[in-house]
């Protein structure tokens, strides 16, 4: 059986996991390497477990798991988040009235 990627996954861990992603290729980086050395900053994880939330099968990622990340990762937690109005969704500008679902960002009047 072939997994999909969650349906609901949440655009914030998306990005999260595409730029975990990005810096463990940028400083060459293994999965297996980042497993322990996200179990040795005190989350415990396997190589499959991060491949998981590369591909998508993830919703929600617990801060805990990317304050790990960014130790293992040689880099810092803000570096992982996406900026302020950068949801892919509203892209920080939800309608006027409205608030948007994805980042809970409301539009002003």
């Amino acid at each position: 059986m072939t997994r999909q990627p969650s349906l609901r996954q949440c655009p914030i861990t998306a990005e999260v996991a595409r730029r975990m992603r990005a810096r463990r290729k940028a400083i060459q980086m293994t999965l297996v390497d980042q497993a322990a050395a996200m179990t040795e900053a005190g989350y415990p994880m396997s190589h499959t477990g991060i491949c998981d939330i590369e591909k998508g099968y993830r919703r929600d990622l617990p801060i805990r798991l990317i304050v790990a990340a960014a130790v293992a990762l040689h880099t810092r937690v803000a570096d992982l988040l996406p900026d302020p109005g950068s949801c892919p969704t509203c892209e920080g500008s939800p309608p006027l009235g409205f608030s948007c679902n994805a980042c809970g960002s409301g539009g002003s009047r």
